[in-house]
């Protein structure tokens, strides 16, 4: 077994504007997640604190944090590189990563090339994201770049850096060759969030009509960033029609040029600007809402975070032909170059694309979404702790049977032992199984209670369950013997455990099969490793997705599927049955159904019937709609109280279907809404758009992606704390506090937007 050495790493990252919390956020994210133990040297000053807790909120009781300031609000030590000596000095820690290299960088070289090193302390400790290395690119000039580039092949020389991450693919590689005593490795630029959002929906929210061409320029707005240009381009020769309209979000520079210059094209009705630090969803809605991202920088070194947004939300780029960014958009076929600075140029790249034929933007499509992938944050993750591992296990840490003989596997058993959700969330596995090995049986372990919605599955051949109910000895021994003769009778080929539990263990050793995966644990019984052939344990990464936490058992062996989203196909014998009660409850038919899902198995994760009622009432004013309560048979008698206190368009379906025949009723609904638990994942899977309402739970974890589905949330910055209630009390602020009022809008939107969609 390969037991890897996880040290504690001292972050440095003075600065909180701009791209350097987010850059915190997700190198701590990372690196925690994968076990490093963390402490952060940050600016603790009173107005950068706030912004750090809120940034952090979620890792806040994981992490050290120290201020690289005193309490004078000056230096620890008198600079910037002696408050990083005294701050990992302080720390104890073995290793400084630096958040942003160029923070130290233009004085540190200088002084080096002159013969004055960096504290002592520091030397051989180093590790960096340098976002602009000019004289990688170019060491003789300007003349600055002759110092910096001795000064910084001194340091590495003298091995004072461990690893340098670059943003830039095509000097990465160089520099590797050039200084052999430093690991360079290429880091890319990432993007997160939701970018999928649908483009109507995204344009109703920003109050953008539908009919407009929309081109987007977005971050801050200054003239090196070629704002100037793009006014420029607009004022000179108008679109016609006004069907052209520029996109302008982030904050603009005090630069009276630039804002008489975008009033001005708000006046001609050709602009909508929103000079401000946009939020995070706003930022996702402005990408999702244009046609094109422009991105005119004038002498722009280096990589920016917008072309990696245009790529994740699909967008043609038109971009300035300098630099890095040209070469990317060149590479990867992302969209237009333009002559840099010249507005004239510019305007034509506009008209292109405004004219550009539906196949054409078709294939620019395509090709931004390959290259999303490219600088996703799972890209990033991976780029960050693999530089971390040595070569021989990097991308993942196998402890336990490297090979797997993938050959003539006839038969494989699945086993997912964990409750109604962890089943619908393990259907990607399945479907990963099933495209890698077409002619194979794959048969699913689960739960008694689950079975029903395995069967619904196209991607698994057979399940076998696991009763839990209590018997008598003989009637034990019987059910035994039967269950062990059902399982062996497969003759298993390979067997997967998808969880760090000893049953599915032992399930899988006794079913016979020559090859067990399992995931490596740190915790638990010590017996269980020694159970499996194939031990793995993946990167771990924050806020991962349930469903790709199980699919990264597998795809550790190169096992896996494009499609991470579950789906449940119910048979045409189910569709029928629901039709037919439908009917029988006086359900009409000519009307959208909003199924309501009210309870859950835990009472700390409900919203209350009371607001489900005046959320009804709301609702039922404006729309005429239809709606279903669901829930299991223990919980009709609390439906019918919602029912009996709403008017004729609401019908109690709680206890009236079973786990075989729900999937097929909520895919006979226009929209889901409910609270964490399994109906909302068992609408998502049969394709029905869905409002999920969390607490306690984590969101980014178990809610449905893409752009159909949506979570409301209290926004609390203790979420998600995955307790019990607050302080274990079985009942959750977050959910109590949430108000119809904040409910009402997500809701009324969606419906909108599906009623619009037809």
């Amino acid at each position: 077994m390969r037991k890897l050495f996880q040290p504690h790493i001292l972050i440095f990252e003075p600065r909180v504007e701009g791209h350097h919390l987010s850059w915190l956020r997700y190198i701590t994210e990372d690196l925690l997640g994968n076990g490093f133990r963390l402490t952060l040297a940050v600016d603790y000053r009173p107005q950068a604190k706030g912004m750090i807790e809120d940034a952090l909120a979620h890792l806040r009781k994981s992490i050290d944090i120290m201020s690289v300031f005193d309490t004078e609000g000056k230096w620890r030590g008198g600079s910037k590189i002696k408050a990083l000596a005294e701050c990992f000095a302080a720390s104890k820690t073995h290793e400084v990563f630096m958040n942003n290299f160029d923070e130290i960088a233009s004085s540190c070289l200088r002084f080096a090339a002159l013969g004055i090193l960096p504290p002592k302390i520091l030397q051989g400790r180093l590790n960096g994201v340098y976002f602009r290395p000019r004289f990688l690119a170019n060491s003789f000039w300007p003349v600055g770049n002759i110092i910096k580039a001795f000064g910084f092949w001194r340091l590495c020389n003298q091995q004072w850096f461990k690893r340098i991450y670059l943003l830039d693919e095509y000097l990465s590689e160089g520099a590797a060759k050039k200084y052999r005593d430093v690991d360079f490795y290429f880091l890319p630029d990432p993007w997160s969030g939701n970018f999928t959002h649908d483009r109507l929906e995204a344009r109703n929210r920003l109050d953008i009509s539908s009919d407009k061409f929309v081109v987007l320029n977005y971050g801050i707005g200054t003239r090196r960033k070629g704002l100037h240009v793009i006014i420029r381009s607009l004022l000179d020769a108008p679109p016609p029609d006004r069907q052209l309209l520029l996109l302008c979000a982030g904050k603009v520079t005090h630069d009276r040029g630039l804002l008489e210059g975008l009033e001005e094209l708000e006046k001609r009705g050709i602009a909508k600007v929103l000079n401000r630090y946009v939020s995070d969803e706003e930022e996702e809605l402005c990408f999702c809402a244009s046609d094109a991202v422009v991105l005119p920088y004038i002498k722009h070194f280096g990589s920016s975070g917008v072309l990696a947004r245009a790529a994740a939300a699909g967008k043609l780029v038109i971009a300035s032909d300098e630099g890095l960014l040209s070469k990317r958009v060149m590479t990867h076929h992302l969209g237009l170059l333009f002559r840099s600075g010249d507005s004239k140029s510019l305007q034509h790249s506009l008209e292109k694309a405004h004219i550009m034929k539906d196949a054409e933007i078709s294939e620019y499509r395509a090709a931004a979404l390959r290259y999303a992938s490219l600088c996703s944050r799972e890209s990033f993750r991976k780029a960050i702790l693999n530089s971390f591992l040595p070569g021989s296990i990097r991308e993942n840490v196998y402890v336990k049977g490297n090979g797997l003989q993938k050959d003539n596997l006839r038969s494989i058993l699945l086993i997912q032992l964990g409750d109604i959700g962890d089943v619908v969330y393990t259907f990607p596995s399945a479907r990963a199984l099933k495209e890698a090995f077409p002619d194979a049986a794959i048969v699913m372990a689960v739960q008694k209670k689950a079975a029903g919605l395995v069967y619904a599955c196209r991607w698994v051949d057979d399940v076998i369950t696991i009763d839990k109910e209590k018997r008598s000895l003989w009637q034990e021994i019987t059910y035994q013997k039967k269950f062990w003769q059902r399982v062996r009778g497969f003759r298993f080929d390979l067997a997967i455990d998808l969880r760090t539990g000893s049953r599915g263990a032992i399930l899988a050793y006794l079913s016979r099969a020559k090859q067990r995966i399992g995931r490596y644990t740190y915790v638990g019984i010590f017996w269980r490793k020694r159970l499996f052939t194939h031990l793995v344990k993946p990167l771990g990464k924050m806020n991962q997705s349930i469903a790709e936490y199980y699919l990264d058992t597998i795809a550790a062996y190169g096992i896996t599927t494009e499609n991470l989203n579950p789906e449940i196909s119910p048979t045409k014998e189910k569709a029928d049955e629901v039709a037919k009660l439908l009917q029988e409850e006086n359900v009409p038919a000519d009307k959208p159904i909003l199924a309501i899902q009210p309870f859950s198995l835990w009472q700390y994760k409900e919203w209350g019937a009371e607001k489900f009622v005046d959320l009804i009432a709301q609702l039922s004013k404006e729309f005429d709609i239809t709606f279903v309560i669901t829930g299991s048979l223990d919980e009709r008698h609390r439906a019918q109280e919602i029912v009996d206190r709403c008017g004729q368009n609401v019908f109690n379906f709680a206890g009236k279907t079973s786990l075989e025949t729900l999937p097929a009723l909520l895919q006979a609904c226009t929209l889901f809404l409910g609270v964490d638990s399994a109906g909302v994942h068992i609408a998502a899977a049969v394709g029905t758009p869905t409002i999920s309402l969390y607490g306690p739970s984590a969101a980014d974890t178990w809610a449905p992606k893409g752009s159909g589905h949506r979570v409301v949330t209290k926004g609390f910055l203790c979420l998600p704390c995955k307790e019990t209630g607050c302080q274990g009390s079985m009942r959750s602020r977050c959910m109590e506090e949430l108000t119809v009022e904040e409910v009402f809008p997500a809701v009324r939107q969606k419906i909108k937007t599906i009623l619009q969609n037809g």
